[in-house]
């Protein structure tokens, strides 16, 4: 569903800059300008207070964001959830217990170099699909949840990488690889800075990454 939300938005985007450029970057920029004052405003800088219950801004402005695709429909909440104790390793669970399924760029290139099919007897899975539909499950809780999601699977990437220097492993594990690929896709898609995973990762593990 987010898949086709996404694809309807995007067509609409680009119906709007060919039809009414100027009132589609005009809006736009009036919605970054808010969004920035929004962000100040949170972050308690510049004294900026809330604005009053009858201010109708926002009601009247989503309409005309929707309308011509401007809004970013991964980030928006569709029902406000409580952070529970099990979730987090519930979900970290899954995930591992998921990645290996996953379809990729590098598995399709792989496998078209091999011209070999996946001889594991699993049903590949979607890997798009796969990390939208737990994005928009997580944007859902408080950030929190999305920053301890994170740093779980960082942990569990660092385990492997440092079995394998123990055990003298000159390649990296095939399990951090994998898990290092979906947090790339994660990050990407939920538009989240690559410093989240520079923050909980050590430098080698990203830069060799990117050179493979």
């Amino acid at each position: 569903m987010q898949l086709l939300r996404r694809q309807i938005a995007n067509e609409l985007t680009a119906s709007a800059k060919y039809d009414s450029k100027y009132l589609f970057y005009a809006l736009k920029t009036f919605n970054d300008a808010l969004l920035q004052d929004i962000q100040h405003l949170y972050c308690g800088e510049n004294g900026l207070t809330y604005p009053g219950e009858m201010n109708e801004l926002l009601y009247e402005l989503s309409p005309l964001l929707e309308t011509t695709g401007i809004n970013d429909i991964l980030q928006r909440v569709y029902v406000s959830a409580q952070n529970h104790s099990l979730l987090i390793p519930l979900l970290v669970l899954f995930t591992i217990s998921q990645v290996p399924r996953l379809v990729t760029l590098k598995y399709l290139k792989s496998q078209t170099a091999s011209s070999g099919s996946s001889s594991s007897g699993k049903k590949d899975m979607d890997s798009s699909a796969f990390v939208i539909g737990l994005y928009t499950m997580t944007k859902q809780y408080h950030s929190d949840l999305i920053e301890d999601y994170l740093t779980c699977l960082c942990q569990y990437i660092k385990s492997y990488v440092e079995s394998a220097a123990s055990q003298k492993q000159a390649d990296f594990p095939v399990e951090a690889v994998n898990m290092l690929d979906f947090l790339i896709m994660f990050v990407h898609h939920g538009d989240l800075s690559i410093k989240v995973l520079d923050q909980r990762l050590p430098g080698y593990i990203c830069d060799e990454f990117r050179a493979n």
